[in-house]
C-alpha cells in the first residue's frame, strides 16, 4: 500500500448530510409528482373534458332547435363514437324536422283549400235554400190557384148537370 487516506467525519454531520439529501430527494419527488399531476390534468382536460364540453354545447344547441350543429370527431375512442352518434342524431333530426315542416305546409295548404271549398259549398247551399224557398212559395200559389180552379169548374159543371138531371127526371116522369 503506497498511500492511505483517512477521512473522518463526525456522526452528526453525516446524519445531517443524509437528512438533507433525503429531504432534497423528497422535494424532487414531490415536485415531480406535482408536475406529472399538472401535466396529466392538462392532458385530461384537453383529451377528455374539452370533447365532453363540446358535446354538451352541441346537445344544448340541438335542444334549442339548431340541427345543423356538428361535433368534430378527433379521436376514434368512446368520446369520438359519442360525437359521431350525436352528429348522426342531429342529421336525422334535421331531416325529420324538414319533413315535418313540409307536411305542416302541405296540411296548411290543404286546410286553406278546404276552407275555400267549404265557403263555396256554404254559398251554394244558401243559393239552393233560397231557390227551394222560392219554388215552394210558387208551388203554394199554384196549388191555391188549382184548388180555386177545380172548385169553380166543379161548381160550374154541377149546376148545369143538376138542371139536366132534373129535366131528365121530369121527362121520365112524363111531365
Amino acid at each position: 500500500v503506497l498511500e492511505v487516506a483517512i477521512i473522518s467525519t463526525s456522526m452528526p454531520q453525516t446524519t445531517a448530510a443524509l437528512r438533507l439529501n433525503r429531504n432534497q430527494q423528497r422535494l424532487v419527488a414531490l415536485l415531480t409528482i406535482l408536475g406529472l399531476t399538472l401535466t396529466l390534468s392538462a392532458t385530461m382536460r384537453h383529451v377528455v373534458l374539452r370533447p365532453i364540453r363540446d358535446l354538451a354545447a352541441a346537445a344544448q344547441r340541438i335542444g334549442r332547435g339548431d340541427f345543423s350543429v356538428r361535433v368534430p370527431v378527433t379521436i376514434e375512442d368512446e368520446i369520438g363514437a359519442l360525437a359521431a352518434a350525436v352528429n348522426q342524431m342531429a342529421g336525422h333530426l334535421q331531416r325529420s324536422y324538414t319533413e315535418l315542416e313540409q307536411k305542416a305546409a302541405d296540411h296548411a295548404a290543404m286546410a286553406t283549400e278546404n276552407a275555400a271549398l267549404y265557403a263555396q259549398v256554404r254559398q251554394h247551399a244558401e243559393v239552393l235554400e233560397a231557390r227551394v224557398a222560392a219554388r215552394t212559395s210558387e208551388l203554394e200559389v199554384a196549388n191555391h190557384h188549382k184548388s180555386e180552379f177545380l172548385a169553380n169548374v166543379s161548381h160550374e159543371l154541377r149546376t148545369p148537370l143538376t138542371a139536366i138531371k132534373g129535366l131528365v127526371d121530369n121527362m121520365l116522369d112524363g111531365l
